[in-house]
């Protein structure tokens, strides 16, 4: 339950690269297909976290209400006299 009230991590701002660089070496343009690849990883972890986090809110609410139907269960067990033999 604690997963599902935790905040995300903000989101990455992906922003397209120019193909006309200045830089025409090919360590320049390693660099910024680098820099592209870590932005889509960081993308991904974005999405992934954001699911999880909506999994966890949606599974907290049925753990709820499992738990008050097992609590509903005893209290009505208890005032009718169900006894375990």
């Amino acid at each position: 339950m604690i997963g599902a009230l935790l905040p995300l991590p903000p989101h990455p701002s992906l922003e397209m690269l120019e193909r006309g660089d200045d830089s025409q070496s090919r360590f320049g343009r390693a660099k910024a297909e680098f820099r592209y690849t870590t932005r889509v990883v960081d993308e991904a972890r974005y999405d992934s976290a954001r699911w999880w986090r909506n999994l966890n809110r949606f599974m907290s609410i049925i753990g709820l209400l499992i738990l008050g139907a097992i609590v509903a269960l005893v209290v009505v067990g208890f005032k009718q006299g169900w006894v375990v033999r």
